[in-house]
């Protein structure tokens, strides 16, 4: 049988809403929250067998709704997290002059796989959790998640 995925990107966040990077601690704005149950509308006329979501509060807040409605448990994993960023921009405004200039400089790195501004996560990293999250998906004992 062939495996049926559907991706969901949380609702909005708190720092979707104001701009100021949160990392993981963002949380869905009340419009954050109708959007997830919009999507849970969605996903029940689909149906799915598995609900996956990463470790993000905002990821497991937006998938809440079809795990309740669909009655099935909500599967977080790691793998499924944004792209860590320079700890350098939490708690900063994303047009925060220096924080435009450190994500230049960290985007401009991708060019060499290797490359590392500070702490985030880079090009290379990317790729090894991009690969494990394809894995993850394809030996998942469901077929519609």
């Amino acid at each position: 049988m062939e495996k049926h995925i559907y991706f969901v990107r949380h609702g909005e966040s708190t720092s979707n809403a104001d701009g100021l990077h949160r990392g993981e601690n963002a949380m869905l704005t009340e419009y954050g929250l109708q959007q997830a149950h919009s999507v849970a509308d969605r996903i029940e006329k689909i149906g799915v067998e598995a609900v996956i979501a990463s470790t993000f509060p905002r990821a497991v807040e937006t998938a809440r709704p079809t795990s309740t409605r669909l009655n099935l448990p909500i599967e977080q994993s790691p793998l499924f997290v944004e792209v860590r960023r320079p700890s350098f921009v939490i708690g900063r405004k994303k047009d925060d002059s220096e924080v435009i200039q450190v994500s230049d400089e960290v985007f401009e790195g991708y060019a060499d796989a290797e490359h590392r501004h500070s702490d985030e996560e880079n090009l290379s990293d990317l790729r090894v959790r991009a690969t494990a999250a394809l894995e993850f998906l394809i030996r998942h004992p469901k077929d519609r998640l």
